[in-house]
């Protein structure tokens, strides 16, 4: 679909145009238009701009013409002579049918490629022996009960020996009632795998090092754990779980088949207790959880609409022209695939939940007291309502569905969100890579309830935690044209981290602050936004919104403000100022090496060596 080859225009097709439109001056009200979907470009006058600009969302150009006219406040039966001008504009390929765009996402298909099954259920785990033994065994019934011969896999991050042992007695006697393929590994096979991988592909210590263990002594280590999975598991398709969730799956409030293709940063909905949901603690159960994943894990684009139900259209909505570009990748497929959740959010802080919009806003907002609850304890669902693809980067890794088969990016080894980074680096190293959201939801139930600090949305928007640095970071960097080729392009983010982290101090916080700014004034800008639209409304959510903004202006001038939250708190500002410096240095080299240390893997696998053993 090109300029050089006009588009055949249909009155019954649904067209749309997309915001992403390059527009260049070039005098007497002239602007050089391009289309980075189609290629095309034009100049074009005014009205012309004016046209294609009011046609952001989906309908047929008869629709698009009485609309703007009306909109445009033109006289009677300028529609016919509007409807002209937007068919001159599709032809052209700057509107463009929603036909044309499933057909873009088809003719990726290969009939002939097999499904993928998930084959290796992974668990990373802490001190949680109680927990760890519920998870594991809740999975291991759901796949005996769906005749799902798997490899189980846990990987414990435990900090003392009689905790370790006391989770392999476990874990032993629950492979002796079960039958089940047990794999166990500690801190020392860990030590033991990174040693045997330096020796072998001659890969950088530090990388290596970085990428399976904790030398730093961080709080948080649970990405090293979860790279050891994606070691051991390397060639399979992979469900890593965390070993407090629990596989009681609650199908979403108003879920419904179908297939939603999204450019949104977070496509879920969230459901505040009590909603009348479904209670995941009564659901037994019956599905197969690792077929829910195979809808669309490992699956090339055009192979996802196989499951649709006959006569339902994919809802193209929601995604942008670059969406669409990346499906020029060699291999665009998805990679990754995650439930919802319900119970306990894991969300580090609430500030999230005062943006959101639509139908959760809602829900959210309907009391005070529901309002409270869920900044103060984050029990909620949070689900789509129907089978989405994106290229965002959202990702909680409660229940991580992963195409091991393939190059994967690694976890950030260290402190909490781990997976948003890696779904970040997914994003942006990954030009063919896609992300699948299914419509169910994981129980998810720690230890203990959590309840969070008086003052932590404050402290949210006024001190950044390392996750979101590293994410501002991964996003922020430009590495070049984007050659699709993700080895290449992860070497390259990891050269420019290393060469970030090699600058002096002033100049390294400096970068940081200003993309950490920058993110920051979208989000104050945001909420500027929404206090427009709702009228300050409810007056509770209101104030809220603005002392947050009113600490921003107070608190982001500040010197220490590139400097995390969750390092500081432990270590002091100036020991934490330099670690921050030290781990993105680490996190340079781990993604120049990680293609070498996968392949170091996946050759000591085929040769009977692997990271866990079997229990």
């Amino acid at each position: 679909m090109s300029a050089e080859h006009p588009c055949e225009v249909s009155p019954s097709d649904r067209y749309r145009g997309f915001a992403d439109f390059i527009r260049l001056p070039l005098g007497e009200n002239q602007e050089l238009v391009y289309s980075p979907l189609t290629r095309a470009a034009r100049v074009l006058a005014p009205f012309q701009v004016r046209l294609l600009l009011g046609c952001s969302t989906s309908a047929t150009l008869p629709e698009h013409a009485t609309r703007l006219a009306h909109a445009l406040n033109q006289g009677p039966g300028q529609a016919e002579m509007i409807q002209v001008q937007l068919a001159a504009l599709a032809r052209a390929g700057f509107l463009v049918s929603e036909h044309s765009l499933t057909e873009r996402c088809r003719r990726r298909s290969d009939s002939q490629t097999p499904p993928a099954r998930i084959s290796s259920v992974g668990v990373p785990t802490r001190n949680r022996t109680g927990s760890l033994e519920k998870c594991v065994h809740s999975y291991v019934d759901n796949c005996r009960r769906h005749g799902r011969a798997v490899d189980f896999v846990v990987v414990d991050d435990s900090d003392t020996p009689a905790v370790r042992a006391e989770n392999r007695q476990m874990l032993q006697a629950l492979r002796v009632r079960t039958g089940a393929e047990i794999s166990y590994a500690g801190p020392e096979d860990k030590v033991a795998y990174a040693e045997l991988l330096m020796r072998r592909a001659d890969l950088p210590a530090e990388a290596v090092r970085f990428a399976l263990l904790n030398d730093e002594n961080c709080p948080n280590a649970t990405g090293t754990s979860r790279n050891a999975l994606l070691l051991h598991t390397t060639g399979d398709v992979l469900l890593q779980v965390d070993d407090d969730t629990v596989c009681n799956l609650a199908y979403a409030p108003g879920a419904k088949d179908g297939l939603v293709f999204t450019a949104q940063h977070d496509p879920t909905e969230f459901w505040f207790f009590p909603d009348g949901m479904p209670d995941p603690d009564e659901a037994e159960g019956p599905e197969d959880v690792l077929a829910i994943h195979e809808q669309l894990l490992a699956k090339d684009l055009g192979a996802c609409f196989d499951f649709l139900p006959a006569c339902v259209r994919p809802d193209l909505s929601q995604v942008s022209g670059g969406f669409f570009r990346r499906f020029e990748a060699a291999d665009p497929c998805v990679l990754a695939t995650a439930t919802g959740v319900a119970g306990d959010s894991g969300m580090d802080s609430s500030v999230y939940l005062l943006s959101l919009d639509g139908e959760s806003r809602a829900r959210l907002m309907r009391s005070e007291d529901v309002y409270r609850d869920a900044l103060i304890h984050h029990q909620f669902l949070r689900s789509v309502r129907q089978p989405t693809l994106g290229d965002g980067t959202y990702c909680m890794a409660f229940n991580l569905g992963l195409d091991n088969r393939k190059l994967l990016p690694p976890f950030m080894p260290v402190q909490r969100n781990q997976d948003g980074v890696f779904s970040a680096l997914l994003r942006s190293c990954f030009t063919g890579g896609f992300f699948g959201v299914l419509p169910w939801a994981v129980l998810h139930r720690p230890p203990t309830r959590r309840r969070v600090s008086t003052d932590h949305l404050r402290v949210s928007v006024t001190r950044p935690t390392s996750g979101q640095v590293f994410q501002a970071l991964v996003r922020g960097l430009t590495t070049g044209p984007n050659t699709c080729d993700a080895e290449s392009t992860m070497q390259a983010l990891g050269r420019a981290l290393t060469e970030l982290a090699s600058m002096p101090s002033t100049g390294f916080e400096e970068f940081i602050r200003l993309h950490l700014w920058n993110q920051m004034s979208r989000q104050a800008s945001h909420w500027d936004n929404q206090l427009r639209k709702f009228a300050g409304q409810p007056v509770f959510w209101a104030y809220e919104v603005k002392q947050l903004q009113a600490a921003m202006r107070d608190e982001l001038p500040s010197p220490d403000y590139a400097v995390p939250s969750d390092l500081s708190a432990t270590l002091g500002v100036e020991k934490a100022r330099l670690l921050l410096q030290r781990l993105v240095l680490k996190l340079g080299l781990l993604l120049q090496a990680w293609p070498t240390i996968v392949e170091a893997a996946r050759d000591l696998r085929a040769n009977g060596v692997r990271l866990a053993h079997p229990i």
